[in-house]
C-alpha cells in the first residue's frame, strides 16, 4: 500500500478560523443582548397600553339602548312610514324647540282615560307618538349592527368591525374577546341608568312630535318591562323605563 502524506494546514489559517468563530459568537451574543434590551423596553410600554385600553373599556361599560319613534297621525288613516323616517333623521339638537310636559298639562289641555281634549283656539292635536326599544336580543349582543344612541355613536366605530368576527367564529368571539364587552346593550337598574333611558325616550318622542309638525309634547306614559315565567303568572323581574308614549300638539299661540 502506498503512503500518502497528510498535508498540514498552516497555523495562520487555523488562527484566522478560530478568530472568526470567536467573533461570530461575540456578535451573536451582542445581537441577543440588544434584542433582549429592546424587548425589555417594549414590555412596559405594551403593559401600559394594555392597562389604558382595559381601563377605557371598563369605564365605558356596556352600551345603552336606543329607541325607535312610532308616529300615528290623528284623523283619517294614512301611511306614516315617511313620518317615521323623518323622525329618525332628526338629531336631539334639532328637536330642542319641542316643549315637553311630563306630570302636568298646559293650560287649555285636558286628559281623560288616555284621550286628550284641547282648546281648539289654542292647540291642534296632531297625533300620537311612541318610543320602543330598538334591536332584537342578537343585535344587542353585537351579532348584528346595533344602532347605538346619539350620545354613544362612537361605539359604532368600536363595534361594527367586530360583528363579522362574531359570524366567522360562530359566536365564540362574543365570549373570548374583551373588546366586545362595550358593544353589548344592557339596561342597567341604577338611578342614573333609569334617568338616562328616560332622557332618550323623551328625545325620541320629541322627534316623532316634530315629524308631525308639532311644537308641544304631552307625555302620557313611561312604561316598564316585566318578565313573567312561561306558562304561569310568576313575575321573574323587570326593567324600569323601557318605553314611552305621548300626544303631539301644535300650539297656535306663543305659549300656554
Amino acid at each position: 500500500m502506498g503512503y500518502h502524506p497528510v498535508s498540514r494546514i498552516p497555523s495562520r489559517i487555523l488562527d484566522f478560523v478560530s478568530s472568526a468563530r470567536i467573533l461570530a459568537r461575540a456578535v451573536t451574543r451582542i445581537h441577543l443582548d440588544a434584542t433582549s434590551a429592546r424587548a425589555a423596553r417594549r414590555t412596559p410600554l405594551l403593559a401600559r397600553a394594555g392597562l389604558l385600553l382595559g381601563t377605557a373599556m371598563a369605564t365605558s361599560g356596556c352600551a345603552s339602548a336606543n329607541y325607535a319613534p312610532v308616529v300615528t297621525p290623528a284623523g283619517e288613516y294614512r301611511d306614516a312610514h315617511g313620518l317615521a323616517d323623518r323622525a329618525e333623521s332628526y338629531s336631539w339638537s334639532e328637536v330642542d324647540d319641542v316643549r315637553v310636559f311630563l306630570g302636568t298639562l298646559p293650560e287649555g289641555v285636558q286628559l281623560h282615560d288616555g284621550k286628550v281634549s284641547v282648546d281648539a283656539a289654542r292647540y291642534e292635536v296632531l297625533g300620537e307618538v311612541t318610543a320602543a326599544p330598538k334591536g332584537s336580543g342578537f343585535a344587542r349582543m353585537n351579532v348584528w349592527f346595533y344602532d347605538y344612541p346619539e350620545d354613544e355613536s362612537w361605539r359604532k366605530g368600536l363595534c361594527y368591525w367586530q360583528t363579522p368576527l362574531v359570524w366567522v367564529t360562530l359566536g365564540i368571539y362574543l365570549f373570548v374577546s374583551p373588546f366586545n364587552y362595550p358593544c353589548w346593550v344592557v339596561d342597567g337598574s341604577g338611578a342614573s341608568d333609569i334617568e338616562d333611558r328616560k332622557h332618550r325616550i323623551i328625545e325620541t318622542l320629541r322627534k316623532g312630535t316634530k315629524a308631525l309638525g308639532g311644537n308641544m309634547l304631552v307625555v302620557t306614559g313611561l312604561g316598564s318591562t316585566t318578565f313573567v315565567a312561561a306558562g304561569s303568572s310568576q313575575v321573574l323581574g323587570g326593567v324600569e323605563m323601557t318605553h314611552g308614549a305621548g300626544i303631539a300638539l301644535r300650539a297656535k299661540s306663543a305659549g300656554p
